[in-house]
């Protein structure tokens, strides 16, 4: 998501939940790149544990006269990781940073990227439901702070990240009788650019798909073309919402436990028995697909059509 350099010049201090580090310069060299990825297994997926270097820039940075705050983090690559990441950080800042400190001292910082733009709007949403000035950021640009906080990552903390889709979605959404009640957001060939650049194995036949949901009259969203505010407003009236396995499951943060998903797991997850992007414990009114084929085989479709008839309660 975020490819940035950071030079410390001054020591640190270790609290419970965040380490603050004096005298931090960050450059921001490409915000289309994931922050320290680095390959400990085949995926590229892995812990980043705590290091004082740009590979956990989970950051508030606090100058002298606004306290600046980063939501910006990563577990991995995917849109998935990083949405736990940026939503656990907002707990933190809700939990143990909002009491402290006086929002109008405070400016969110933000990083522009065209990949995974959702992610930067949910920052931004965060900035209007906080009432915090927020200041995007492009490639090449350096910021120099006196104090940079970073947090302790916990590995995918899904309650507390579930608390905060709860209430981001109860913030900006309304009800809308005329939006469509059973919705699909799924990965395709035709959403590739936005759908996780860095791993398109989730990505279904657009075509196939397309007519499966429309033979079933399932509004498929076309949330590459929309911003985040408005795929909420979908989510938020829909009974049933259909996505697939892998990052873009995490939406399920957004829906209420009254409502269902469906996920359609495909053959490149095949071998996955666990998705960490949900949690049952979190949120059950989940039900999983048999594994299918990318590509769509007829057989496939088939199965699509009658699993997707059984579970959709209209």
């Amino acid at each position: 998501m975020i490819k940035l350099t950071m030079q410390q010049y001054g020591g640190k201090t270790k609290q419970n939940h965040y380490t603050v580090l004096n005298n931090a310069h960050i450059n921001v060299v490409n915000s289309d790149i994931i922050v320290g990825r680095h390959m400990f297994n085949k995926n590229g997926n892995s812990w980043m544990s705590l290091h004082y270097d740009i590979k956990n820039m989970n950051a508030f940075t606090v100058p002298n006269k606004k306290n600046k705050l980063c939501f910006h983090a990563h577990y991995s690559c995917g849109f998935g990781h990083a949405l736990h990441a940026i939503l656990y950080s907002y707990y933190c800042y809700l939990t143990y940073y909002k009491p402290l400190i006086n929002i109008n001292d405070c400016l969110i910082l933000n990083f522009n990227g065209d990949r995974h733009k959702h992610l930067k709007e949910i920052n931004e949403l965060i900035a209007e439901v906080e009432g915090i000035t927020i200041k995007t950021f492009n490639n090449k640009q350096n910021i120099n702070c006196q104090s940079l906080t970073l947090f302790e990552p916990i590995y995918y903390p899904h309650k507390f990240c579930y608390e905060m889709g709860q209430l981001l979605r109860n913030k900006v959404c309304t009800k809308d009788s005329k939006l469509p009640k059973v919705i699909a957001l799924v990965k395709t060939t035709d959403s590739r650019k936005i759908d996780n650049s860095y791993n398109p194995r989730g990505n279904f036949n657009a075509n196939k798909i397309k007519k499966i949901f429309n033979e079933l009259n399932i509004t498929m969203i076309p949330h590459h073309n929309l911003n985040i505010k408005q795929i909420l407003q979908y989510m938020h009236n829909c009974d049933v919402f259909i996505t697939n396995w892998g990052a873009t499951s995490a939406y399920y943060n957004f829906l209420r436990p009254d409502q269902k998903c469906l996920v359609i797991k495909p053959n490149t997850y095949g071998h996955e028995q666990e998705n960490i992007c949900f949690n049952r414990s979190v949120f059950s009114n989940l039900v999983i697909s048999n594994v299918v084929r990318n590509n769509l085989t007829l057989q496939d479709m088939n199965y699509l059509r009658a699993w997707l008839k059984n579970n959709i309660i209209r």
